[in-house]
């Protein structure tokens, strides 16, 4: 890891709950990213950059190189985390420069990754994209979106929203009881 991206971060540390994995705090100038042509979103969101779920054929994992880490461990165990994200989002929502537009989350990282349970960036995400009646889609392989669905079920009394699942196993037992 570079040593630029130890001066950006506000703090870097392990955790026993994360055993193996160093979560690196920044603080986001924005996090409302414009995607170029040829997908079916203009924008998304990604509070976190790596990704615990640790898949191997993630397509993202070549993001990590953008910020000097490897692609394959680091990819995993680094993860960047946009700590004051849902605050950012707020401001960028509230600017006469935005028109509503349609944002994607879970496009570049899973947004319900493990340290979504310690962080809890989503709901301040969710909270600022239901203000402003915005409307969204979530991809997620993680659980803890049911943490969520008070205010999933809000958002979707106000703005059009989606929410897709990705099961990474196919034993039925497994399935059942997750």
């Amino acid at each position: 890891m570079t040593e630029q991206m130890f001066e950006l971060a506000r703090r870097t540390f392990d955790t026993p709950e994360f055993r193996g994995i160093t979560c690196i705090e920044v603080e986001a100038r924005s996090v409302i990213n414009k995607v170029p042509g040829g997908m079916p979103f203009d924008r998304t969101i990604n509070p976190y950059r790596g990704c615990t779920h640790a898949c191997v054929y993630c397509f993202a994992r070549p993001t990590h190189t953008y910020l000097d880490m490897d692609a394959g461990r680091d990819f995993e165990t680094k993860i960047v985390v946009k700590v004051n994200a849902p605050e950012v989002l707020a401001r960028e929502l509230a600017s006469r420069r935005w028109k509503g537009e349609h944002i994607a989350m879970g496009t570049g990282t899973d947004p319900y990754q493990r340290v979504e349970g310690r962080y809890r960036l989503m709901r301040g995400i969710l909270s600022a994209l239901i203000a402003r009646r915005n409307p969204f889609s979530i991809l997620t392989k993680g659980t803890l979106i049911l943490r969520d669905i008070d205010l999933l079920t809000e958002a979707a009394s106000v703005a059009t929203i989606s929410a897709a699942f990705s099961i990474g196993m196919m034993d039925e037992d497994v399935w059942r009881k997750t």
